[in-house]
């Protein structure tokens, strides 16, 4: 069957309950996901490039500037390990604090053939399949990626498999 044709003849809703459970896991999926971007191997062999080259400078009393530079290299790097640690454990915490005022947790998002609804018990919204700039894949969840960078998580069990599909062939790689 066509994947366009689909939501001609009927719209596709989704429905999850939004509990802290899955705010805290969809969080720290998002940031894990995070991690494959920030540290290649590329980022790897750059920072044990410049560890070496910084033991050997200090080792030999090498030129100012060259400890400078393999020096910053590797301060760089472990600013950026310890910030994506921090991250990592706060992150969480902040989302779960977010949505802890809600009381009702039940999202309902309807996927039709020109646009997406979202709603929840305080807000609903309406965007073309334009507004959306990303379907990301995480182990247990789907994340709908807006242009403005907005993220809305949604759990792996909770989305048919038709769904997936429309999403996919709507949101197209630009």
């Amino acid at each position: 069957m066509d994947p366009r044709s689909l939501c001609r003849e009927a719209n596709l809703t989704i429905e999850y309950e939004f509990t802290d459970e899955i705010a805290v896991r969809a969080s720290r999926e998002s940031i894990l996901a995070q991690r494959r971007k920030l540290f290649t191997p590329l980022v790897f062999v750059l920072v044990l490039f410049s560890a070496v080259m910084l033991y050997f400078t200090l080792r030999d009393g090498g030129h100012w500037l060259f400890l400078w530079a393999c020096s910053t290299v590797v301060g760089l790097f472990v600013a950026l390990v310890t910030g994506w640690l921090a991250l990592l454990w706060w992150a969480p915490r902040a989302v779960k604090a977010r949505v802890a005022h809600l009381a009702d947790r039940r999202v309902v998002i309807e996927l039709t053939d020109a646009d997406l609804r979202v709603n929840t018990a305080t807000a609903s919204s309406v965007a073309a399949w334009s507004e959306v700039k990303e379907l990301r894949s995480l182990p247990n969840f789907w994340v709908l990626v807006y242009r403005s960078d907005a993220e809305i998580p949604i759990p792996r069990a909770a989305v048919p498999p038709e769904a997936v599909m429309l999403m996919q062939t709507r949101i197209a790689p630009r």
